[in-house]
């Protein structure tokens, strides 16, 4: 019997999400100590052989994110709970936009998985919460923007995606990278001028409140944009291109790479086949994914990263999936669950 992979029922799906968050939360594990070095202001702070407690992340965080960071002491179970919450609305809302505006040919559920799986799969970060509230407001901001491709004028979904964006750099300072999604959405959406001012002022305004609250409070109007490029910039000692990330991981991050370009392949092939509205939202996450990579070459490059990474990844590599059938899709699925599963339980060669 072939296993279809594309047509897995809502309650097997869900069934399957919830024990890879389970697995991925309830193991955790400690990345090699490393050397932080954290700029705050005008200060220099370097902390030699510091472990990275739970995978990596630089100390240098944003302002909303360091109200939710866990303060240097291990996450708790209540915490660890929150994280599971976030991601698994996260991927629930994903799939959603893929299901709802038809962007693949059958309804499937692969965007939930593919969603998890490299969102925790490598790595559970320490400010897991801050990664997981930041790739919920990019999902939803991005679903506002995607509401606004219509007919008729679309000033307040556009107005809200923008502010949901604009909002995540003041959790994650590097998410700033996915400005350009705006002036992108503009484009793919085909909004006008009126509408592209407003998006403008939607991204632009939880900054300038925030600076605004920073000068009430006595600061320098800047100080909030100093705050965030400190975070930005801020290297974190943290070096993805070794084999000190083991062998399951670079297997892990191969079955990932194989299955987003052979969706893009296979997406290239079918995209004149499409509806017109989902090869633009196609298009909208591949250019997001573009963005995301970007996040590898910051010095303040995290494991939090790898949650934004996953959010265009959970709509591009189910593609493969829909379009071509048999032993190598079949394998290929199979192979990155195993993987990301060995990681947690079995010991790396090196």
């Amino acid at each position: 019997m072939q296993l279809d992979i594309v047509r897995q029922p809502l309650s097997f799906t869900l069934l399957l999400l919830i024990l890879l968050l389970a697995l991925f939360l309830g193991k955790r594990e400690t990345a090699p100590a490393t050397t932080i070095v954290v700029r705050a202001s005008s200060t220099v702070i370097s902390s030699q052989n510091l472990p990275l407690s739970s995978e990596g992340s630089t100390q240098a965080t944003a302002p909303l994110g360091a109200l939710i960071a866990p303060n240097n002491t291990p996450a708790s179970g209540s915490y660890c709970l929150g994280i599971g919450l976030l991601l698994f609305f996260g991927s629930l809302w994903i799939t959603r936009i893929v299901t709802r505006n038809r962007v693949l040919v059958v309804r499937t559920y692969l965007p939930a998985l593919f969603f998890i799986i490299p969102a925790l799969g490598f790595y559970v970060p320490e400010n897991g919460m801050t990664a997981a509230l930041t790739a919920l407001l990019l999902i939803i901001g991005s679903d506002r923007l995607i509401a606004g491709f219509r007919r008729k004028a679309s000033f307040d979904p556009l107005f809200r995606g923008a502010f949901l964006i604009g909002t995540t750099p003041l959790l994650y300072a590097p998410s700033i990278l996915f400005f350009p999604l705006i002036p992108i959405a503009i484009i793919l959406f085909r909004r006008n001028g009126k509408e592209a001012t407003v998006a403008l002022i939607g991204y632009t305004l939880p900054i300038l409140i925030g600076s605004y609250v920073y000068w009430g409070m006595g600061n320098s109007f800047g100080y909030l944009g100093e705050t965030l490029i400190n975070a930005l910039i801020a290297p974190s000692g943290w070096d993805l291109l070794t084999t000190d990330i083991g062998l399951w991981r670079m297997m892990l991050a191969l079955m990932l790479t194989i299955l987003m370009v052979f969706s893009l392949i296979s997406f290239a092939g079918y995209a004149s086949q499409m509806r017109t509205r989902a090869r633009r939202i196609f298009l909208y996450f591949i250019y997001m994914q573009i963005l995301s990579l970007g996040l590898f070459f910051l010095p303040s490059r995290s494991a939090e990263m790898f949650t934004l990474l996953a959010v265009p990844l959970a709509v591009i590599t189910p593609h493969y999936f829909v379009r071509h059938t048999g032993f190598l899709p079949a394998l290929l699925y199979l192979f990155t669950i195993l993987f990301a599963i060995a990681i947690r339980f079995v010991p790396s060669p090196f």
